[in-house]
């Protein structure tokens, strides 16, 4: 009877398949994890409350150990005879992905589970520590472990869809690592120049931990690893889905389909296309004259930006598909990349313009609440003159001091991007280190607000930095109102 679902002969043979990338990842991780700690414990040095060692271990096997996995489990696809002879097999082919990736999966997961207790289990033996950081171990070891699934069948997607291992790599590096690079270099990048848009509204959406991470995606609970999970399941359905769906001719071509090859390229062109993006984004907004430099030699950084993204789109499709016959297919698809370049420039300065525009008067607005404040000086919340007002409705006098901030933080950052107006003499001095090594606060430190204004029954959050002086009057009039 043929196998639908799992084969565990075919489980076993991928174990076996796998055993050498295992031992070489159990070496290289435990190495990683113990060495360092071996090198303290000679000088009599270890002060830290978890083994940072063991948190480098499962950042490699993460992001370099896990996608081999998948790689060397369907190498398979990659050659022609390999191919055929498994597609040939008795089981059917969502049985053979599963069972092949059910192998990937389960060697990864030994290999972290005993390497993560490699760390502690040294400072145990060797400093006798009896209270060991066992939650924060699980927390890192659980959350990159996810990460790690997520990039493996980000890989096994990859060689699902690619039937060479450059392309394959190519693919996974898009899968894996370009959606994270989109939020960081637009979203981010379009709430740095706006800056009055609080990155907090978006912080469920912008923090994520998507398999490439700016953070620490490990030790956060609850929808983070939820979505990480939902993360794995989706690259596995897909993956499972392409696997079945491809032909075996596949094998040896620079994609699974010509389709395939097209997305490739559009997104390496778009890719390579993100600075000059970003350059005429800040160009419209009129935040700098000519683009991210300022000066007219932005011109010229915008338009040999735009010759590498050309260069990069063409090089791409000669070395995976090594046919220049190929350069002429590929020259009608620069439309969709021109578009897409259209498109999401118009969409960055409709989204800035919109920010902008709104700057109430104090008559116009309900009520302004100020939802959270963070010192402009960077020791502000030691200063003992600081006082936090979060939470504070203001009405009258109140509501007139922040919607002048919120005029002036407009006005600054339709001028100068990066947050520099922070750094304006209007906000007063910062403090400083004396001769003596010790700290002087400033007499009185300015604040960026987060507030959100009541106008017409609807609520619009917006961020910007108060002087000290008008600080110091929201200061006084919550002061009377808790008199």
């Amino acid at each position: 009877m043929k196998k639908t679902i799992f084969d565990g002969r075919l489980f076993v043979e991928a174990l076996r398949r796998l055993r050498t990338i295992g031992i070489v990842h159990a070496a290289v991780c435990t190495v990683i994890s113990v060495m360092p700690l071996l090198l303290l414990s000679v000088i009599d040095e270890y002060d830290f409350d978890l083994p940072y060692t063991t948190i480098a271990m499962l950042y490699v096997s993460m992001y370099v150990f896990a996608p081999l996995y998948s790689l060397l489990t369907f190498r398979f696809l990659m050659t022609r005879s390999a191919s055929d002879f498994h597609h040939g097999l008795p089981q059917t082919r969502p049985c053979l992905f599963l069972s092949f990736a059910a192998a990937a999966a389960a060697m990864y997961t030994a290999v972290v589970s005993l390497v993560a207790v490699a760390g502690p289990a040294f400072l145990a033996l060797r400093y006798g520590i009896s209270e060991l950081p066992i939650a924060d171990t699980l927390s890192w070891t659980f959350g990159l472990w996810l990460g790690g699934l997520a990039t493996m069948m980000a890989a096994a997607l990859a060689m699902a869809l690619s039937g060479r291992v450059f392309s394959a790599i190519c693919a996974w590096v898009m899968i894996a690592f370009v959606p994270r690079l989109l939020l960081a270099v637009l979203v981010n990048g379009t709430l740095q120049v706006a800056s009055v848009i609080p990155a907090d509204q978006l912080g469920w959406f912008l923090g994520l931990p998507n398999i490439v991470t700016f953070g620490n995606p490990a030790n956060s609970l609850g929808v983070e690893w939820i979505y990480t999970a939902a993360l794995v399941l989706l690259y596995g359905g897909l993956a499972l889905f392409a696997f079945c769906r491809r032909p075996s001719e596949a094998a040896g071509q620079s994609a699974a389909s010509r389709g395939m090859q097209t997305v490739y390229r559009l997104v390496v062109g778009f890719v390579f296309c993100l600075p000059a993006i970003y350059s005429l984004y800040t160009m419209f907004t009129g935040v700098a004259e000519y683009g991210m430099l300022f000066g007219e030699a932005g011109v010229v950084e915008v338009v040999m930006y735009y010759v590498t993204a050309l260069m990069a789109y063409f090089l791409f499709e000669l070395i995976t598909t090594r046919k220049p016959k190929n350069l002429l297919r590929a020259m009608p698809w620069l439309g969709v990349l021109v578009a897409l370049n259209v498109v999401v420039i118009a969409g960055m300065t409709a989204f800035t313009n919109m920010a902008w525009s709104y700057h109430p008067e104090a008559s116009e607005v309900q009520e302004i609440t100020v939802v959270s404040v963070k010192p402009y000086d960077y020791y502000g919340l030691d200063n003992p003159k600081y006082e936090d007002i979060h939470g504070t409705t203001f009405d009258g006098k109140g509501k007139e001091v922040l919607c002048k901030g919120l005029k002036r933080g407009i006005q600054k950052a339709s001028s100068n991007p990066y947050f520099s107006y922070l750094y304006n003499d209007d906000y007063g001095e910062a403090g400083y280190w004396d001769e003596n090594d010790e700290y002087v606060y400033p007499s009185g430190t300015p604040m960026t607000v987060t507030a959100a204004f009541l106008q017409d029954g609807r609520t619009r959050y917006r961020q910007f930095t108060l002087t000290a002086a008008e600080y110091d009057t929201l200061v006084e009039l919550t002061t009377k109102k808790g008199a």
